[in-house]
């Protein structure tokens, strides 16, 4: 009835069913009132990587397109910088780090936010337009080999119980309730609040308006974390997440049973995956159905 226009962010972690879905998509599309819009990070593909193959499909099809988007250039790595810093940013320390990050923007980002935390930025002054910068050889500054590391110096910033309720946060997506984390982390509600209030301090997470939602501010803080658990601790997160999410659908209000059911799935719980499943095909009947 209506055209639709989908972002699909980080294609580059999508598995092979996904990408399976979304060439047969791009076949489709010429007769679909669908607009499709895929990010990746072309640094994060191997030569056998299973995108390469579905970009070459996607190539032959008429309304493909491939938009390539420059990275940063020093001076705007620059700007980055003092952005986040909110004081003049040292040309030899900008040009190294636009170096070192290959002008990559998230990188550029976690990067200067990683040296703040570790206190190696001085603070800015209202009375100090020219502040000291308090380090011993800029050159010698340890910058993160990548991305996953950039990240991991910011999140080992953070308490041992606030690393914990990011974990949990990380099982449960990219944007999470507070109520589903407070009952799956079995804390008090203003002990969770208080590690909350931790990780938005050093903008790991924010806050989403017109609820008690919250979401990963950057999908790559997500993945990292999760991508970090164990297979024996995922399970038991995925377990406790999917029992979290019975305690919110027995309200009624809402259309959990697909969540529950892939939280179970991934924990291992066989039988009550299938149940939450089977209740899954039977809401797509009944809507198939129905008049309206």
């Amino acid at each position: 009835e209506r055209p639709w226009f989908i972002i699909l962010e980080d294609l580059q972690w999508a598995d092979r069913s996904s990408l399976e879905l979304l060439l047969y998509l791009g076949r489709h599309l010429p007769s679909m009132a669908v607009f499709i819009i895929g990010t990746y990070r072309d640094t994060e593909l191997d030569h056998d990587h299973p995108l390469l193959g579905t970009l070459r499909g996607l190539r032959s099809h008429p309304t493909y397109r491939r938009i390539r988007l420059e990275r940063l250039t020093q001076d705007e790595v620059g700007q980055v910088l003092t952005y986040v810093w909110q004081l003049p940013v040292p040309d030899t320390l900008a040009e190294r780090i636009y170096r070192h990050t290959a002008g990559n923007p998230f990188y550029v980002e976690e990067v200067a936010k990683g040296l703040k935390d570790d206190g190696l930025i001085p603070l800015p002054s209202e009375s100090d337009d020219n502040p000291t910068w308090h380090i011993q050889a800029l050159e010698e500054i340890h910058l993160p080999q990548s991305v996953r590391e950039a990240v991991w110096r910011r999140i080992e910033h953070l308490s041992a119980e606030t690393q914990t309720l990011l974990r949990q946060a990380a099982v449960l997506g990219q944007t999470f309730q507070f109520n589903d984390l407070q009952k799956m982390s079995g804390l008090p509600e203003w002990d969770v609040l208080e590690h909350l209030d931790e990780a938005l301090e050093h903008q790991m997470i924010e806050e989403v308006s017109g609820g008690n939602g919250l979401r990963f501010r950057q999908t790559e803080i997500q993945y990292v974390i999760y991508d970090d658990l164990g297979p024996l601790r995922r399970r038991l997160l995925h377990r406790k997440a999917g029992e979290a999410l019975e305690v919110r659908a027995e309200s009624g209000t809402e259309h959990l049973a697909e969540e529950i059911a892939y939280h179970f799935s991934e924990a291992g719980e066989v039988e009550r995956a299938a149940k939450y499943s089977a209740q899954v095909a039977r809401q797509a009947h009944v809507h198939h159905i129905s008049p309206e």
